[in-house]
């Protein structure tokens, strides 16, 4: 689930058997921060749901355990 709005606030919920794939953004001034724009792809609705300006490690744990197995294959753990 994510919010997002300041005035008018909007809430997504989905299904996790809904998500197909997962989209990791970054740009430069979200480098220099540690954020990321995270994209959940889904097969209906609008196709694409974003989570904005959430923390690179916190967006891929999400996403990681939202859908298990999709993205554990490119993520690399630090000690």
């Amino acid at each position: 689930m994510t919010r997002h709005g300041t005035f008018k606030r909007r809430t997504i919920a989905l299904r996790r058997d809904g998500l197909i794939g997962w989209k990791v953004n970054q740009w430069a001034f979200h480098r220099k921060s540690g954020l990321c724009k995270l994209t959940a792809i889904t097969a209906g609705g609008r196709g694409a749901y974003q989570v904005k300006d959430i923390i690179m490690t916190t967006g891929i744990r999400f996403a990681d355990e939202a859908v298990p197995g999709v993205l554990s294959q490119f993520v690399v753990h630090r000690p």
